[in-house]
């Protein structure tokens, strides 16, 4: 019975010292960075705003502020869709 016993407790701690003696392997963690293309961060140009005439009336003053306002807007809006399209590469 105590040889039993003693050739148990042998082969179990056996197999723990080799369990423990086996190596590990080893985890790597590696960040890569991933920028978006290069066409989606340009700079947007700046928009060419008509010029405004000198001795221009009121009215005149008035349609150059609008179609200077929709030319920015625009801008604006293509700036947000270049944006988008960065968001839309990133995602997974």
């Amino acid at each position: 019975m105590k040889k039993s016993i003693l050739i148990l407790i042998c082969l179990f701690l056996g197999s723990i010292l080799i369990g423990c003696a086996a190596s590990q392997p080893v985890i790597k963690t590696e960040t890569i960075k991933m920028y978006p293309p290069a066409g989606l961060v340009l700079p947007s140009p700046e928009p060419d705003i008509p010029v405004l005439k000198d001795g221009a009336t009121t009215g005149e003053l008035l349609d150059w502020a609008y179609i200077r306002g929709e030319i920015y807007r625009q801008w604006g809006q293509e700036s947000e869709a270049d944006k988008a399209a960065i968001r839309k590469w990133m995602e997974p």
